[in-house]
């Protein structure tokens, strides 16, 4: 009688317990809300103080750096294995992701300018911050360094492959 059935009209998180504090503790982590926050001053044209632009661009700056440091340390600690999780994952960072953006924006008319940049942004290899994440949370260390690795390396003949057919 623990289980709620199919039809049931409890309220869903009675259904699973523990949702609700997940999602709290989730929404706490400021990988969650620094975004968000951000994506909401930028939208009200809010603008911040000299000193703390100047402040949170050199953390900004210096972000990048460390996110290259972190997923250094990862390839060396993990050795690369490709499977097909891997493969699946690169290959749908680097060629499906740039492929749909390009069909829809052919499908919708947009021009070369605006077309050949957001194809080419969303051809770029995947993020060190996967690492991070992977790490943080003790979930596909191995396979996320593996999939940087070899998403960096493809990206090499995808990226200029999307550059041919967006000219």
């Amino acid at each position: 009688m623990g289980k709620a059935s199919v039809g049931s009209t409890a309220h869903p998180t009675a259904r699973y317990p523990g949702f609700a504090e997940k999602l709290l503790e989730t929404a706490k982590e400021p990988i969650v809300w620094a975004p968000v926050l951000a994506f909401l001053l930028v939208l009200f044209d809010v603008s911040i103080p000299s000193l703390l632009g100047h402040g949170l661009s050199l953390l900004g700056q210096a972000s990048g750096g460390v996110a290259l440091f972190a997923s250094g340390i990862m390839l060396a600690a993990h050795k690369i294995k490709i499977d097909r999780i891997v493969l699946l994952l690169v290959a749908l960072k680097n060629v499906i992701q740039p492929a749909l953006v390009l069909g829809s924006l052919l499908w919708l008319g947009y021009e070369p300018p605006i077309r050949a940049e957001a194809v080419l942004t969303s051809a770029i290899p995947t993020m060190p911050i996967v690492i991070v994440l992977a790490v943080q949370y003790d979930v596909f260390e191995a396979r996320s360094s593996s999939a940087l690795f070899l998403s960096v390396i493809g990206s090499i003949f995808t990226m200029a492959g999307f550059i041919a057919l967006t000219r």
